[in-house]
């Protein structure tokens, strides 16, 4: 069990680690802020909170170094899915599809793109998702920003539900956490919130 302050400090290794401080010229204190931030950020609740966020950027920074993406997509689209794993589930209050982030025209490209990998962790657009990114894999091409772009929103929701994918002693406790989030939401808003959670764990299982 890390302690919030000692998950801090690693998220700012992941950043140091994959040259983004040098590259963007992050100074270190605004980087310590950012996290200190989006740590005020993440809500006391028993599944999507600070050491979820965590867990989802730790398995996106591996999936960088593990498939040599530092090698094939520019230092920015990193950039983009590392931030947009830690900040994905800002704020969220513990109950099914808590929030919508509607993009604003006005927004940035590196806004945008962050936006658009943000809003793919919803489960709701995990069968659109995943078969355009079926569709494109014959002739998948990294130059290609549509390819790219669906190429980064399935890493962020791999990444996402990725602790199935750990040891079961790291796994199950998560597990019970996430299920008290779901029965939580029965007083609030009654049994039949129960079946659409439910749908969103079913699609979680079938995710390959």
């Amino acid at each position: 069990q890390w302690e919030d302050a000692e998950i801090m400090v690693l998220l700012q290794v992941m950043y140091t680690d994959l040259d983004f401080i040098a590259t963007f010229n992050i100074e270190p204190e605004v980087l310590q802020q950012f996290l200190f931030e989006v740590y005020r950020h993440y809500n006391n609740i028993p599944f999507h909170n600070f050491k979820h966020c965590f867990c989802v950027t730790q398995m996106m920074y591996g999936l960088i170094w593990l498939t040599d993406l530092k090698s094939k997509m520019e230092n920015i689209d990193l950039l983009i899915m590392l931030t947009s794993a830690v900040c994905h589930d800002l704020d969220h209050t513990g109950y099914n599809n808590a929030y919508q982030v509607d993009p604003s025209p006005t927004l940035s490209a590196l806004e945008e793109d962050s936006v658009l990998c943000i809003l793919a962790t919803d489960m709701t657009r995990h069968n659109e998702i995943l078969n355009k990114f079926k569709s494109i894999l014959p002739g998948f091409d990294f130059t290609n920003k549509e390819h790219k772009d669906l190429l980064m929103m399935v890493l962020i929701k791999v990444s996402d539900i990725s602790n199935e994918a750990r040891p079961m002693e790291v796994a199950e406790p998560w597990l019970d956490c996430l299920l008290q989030e779901f029965f939580n939401q029965v007083p609030t808003n009654g049994l039949q919130n129960i079946s659409s959670c439910f749908s969103s764990a079913e699609d979680q299982i079938s995710f390959r």
